[in-house]
């Protein structure tokens, strides 16, 4: 996924400044929250926020708020779709007790009976803990609907956050994907696009990367293409166009195999002379393990501080 146009309208968000009158923040509150390139519903999709992601508000058009997320990327997000709050309200829930949603999918319902949906939610959402109920947990919603999880499709979100690496999760979170629809913009577990197929499975590692995997590429240890058979489990693999431009994202698996989304999420080889061979040769490898926490492009959950106060 590669928008060069949208790298200008980031200078815009950086220099733009929160509009007096509403919370200079905003936290998602839905399941996953569609997010578009300019504030109308009939714009092109361009990237997606699941429940619990922080936004920073930038401005404001009608019922659209510009706004910026954890990896930097900008768009205009509902204001129907979010929770807008203070500096102090972010501070209260930095400091909250939370869960994260660890399954693939799950759902948050009314009782413990399972009789009504509150929500639907997906790998990464995050919600506020309420207390404990046999096997099930009682959350909430940002917006403060409560409601029961399951207690195995969650995590204490503190301890989540302070995983270590590892590339088996990343590749088994992968694996999970298999067959699921390519979706332009989509970056969670119900449709992703290549890009976003790749932030969530490291997401799922409590690991934030860039949106696009232009941006994606830019970071980690250097591997030469033609070096490829020294890559490992979990390294970021890219492909590109007859312009030398970065166009598509990948993950190593092993002896040649890698796991990428392209019409859907499918197995391929980057060994020429593998049966399986996608087809062109890569633009180049990225290792993100050794690299987290060492630059903005490869963030860890636990360090960003838009979900932890700095301490």
């Amino acid at each position: 996924m590669n928008r060069k146009i949208f790298g200008i309208i980031l200078f815009l968000a950086i220099v733009a400044l929160p509009v007096p009158g509403y919370g200079r923040w905003a936290i998602v509150d839905v399941a996953v929250a569609s997010m578009r390139t300019e504030g109308r519903h009939s714009s092109e999709m361009s990237t997606q926020a699941i429940m619990g992601t922080p936004l920073k508000i930038l401005k404001e058009k009608g019922e659209w708020y510009y706004v910026q997320g954890p990896d930097d990327y900008v768009a205009y997000v509902p204001s129907s779709l979010v929770r807008t709050v203070t500096e102090e309200q972010m501070k209260v829930w930095r400091k909250s007790r939370r869960v994260v949603v660890t399954a693939m999918q799950s759902t948050l319902v009314a009782d413990t009976l399972a009789n009504f949906a509150v929500s639907d939610l997906v790998l990464g959402c995050i919600l506020e803990y309420k207390g404990d109920a046999g096997a099930w947990v009682k959350a909430a919603t940002p917006d403060g609907r409560v409601g029961y999880v399951r207690k195995q499709d969650v995590a204490d979100f503190d301890t989540w956050a302070r995983q270590a690496f590892d590339a088996d999760l990343i590749i088994s979170t992968a694996r999970s994907m298999l067959g699921m629809s390519y979706l332009w913009g989509g970056t969670s577990t119900k449709m992703a696009d290549c890009s976003g197929f790749t932030k969530t499975c490291y997401f799922a590692n409590a690991i934030i990367l860039q949106r696009d995997a232009s941006e994606q590429a830019l970071y980690g240890t250097s591997i030469r293409p033609e070096d490829w058979k020294e890559a490992r489990k979990g390294d970021l693999l890219f492909w590109g166009n007859s312009a030398g431009q970065v166009t598509h994202v990948g993950l190593y698996i092993a002896d040649g195999e890698c796991i990428h989304c392209s019409g859907m999420v499918k197995y391929n080889s980057i060994d020429p002379d593998d049966a399986d061979y996608l087809g062109r040769p890569l633009h180049s490898i990225r290792r993100v393990a050794g690299n987290v926490g060492t630059n903005k492009g490869i963030v860890p959950v636990r360090l960003h501080p838009w979900y932890f106060n700095k301490q």
